[in-house]
């Protein structure tokens, strides 16, 4: 008889989904890095620069950070990382990017300092030419493969 009161009781209570606020608090640094690194994107194909592509990477790594907790994700992959990165990127400027440039982006930003000091080994020319991170990743690439 319990249990029927409560499936009367379940049937008058209307379903409604539960919703979570959404706070997003920001430091003010990592508020800044995100508008240069959204600037810089928006003004790289004027002109490429490391400078640039570092500032974009630094960006989207804050983006990758966030979309990672807030997805309950341990690594950059999966449906709920996706959308949440998917809209992360929107929401802050980078939306046209190509995913794959994402990528390579995020693995310049994190491996700064080998890349730069790589580059720095390079003459002048030919370090000008390799202003693309996907450049950048498949030379670097190559010269460990020779190197290793």
């Amino acid at each position: 008889m319990a249990l029927n009161a409560y499936s009367r009781l379940s049937e008058e209570v209307e379903s409604k989904p539960v919703t979570l606020p959404t706070y997003i608090v920001r430091e003010p640094d990592v508020e800044r890095t995100i508008k240069d690194g959204a600037k810089a994107w928006a003004g790289i194909q004027k002109s490429e620069s490391l400078d640039k592509w570092l500032a974009i990477g630094r960006a989207l790594g804050i983006g990758r950070s966030y979309s990672l907790r807030v997805s309950g994700s341990n690594r950059p992959a999966g449906a709920q990382y996706t959308r949440s990165f998917s809209r992360w990127t929107k929401d802050n400027g980078f939306g046209s990017m190509p995913s794959g440039l994402r990528s390579c982006v995020i693995e310049l930003a994190i491996n700064q300092q080998p890349v730069v000091s790589w580059l720095n080994t390079l003459p002048e020319r030919k370090r000008q030419s390799l202003h693309d991170p996907r450049t950048n990743r498949a030379s670097l690439a190559s010269r460990d493969q020779t190197t290793g």
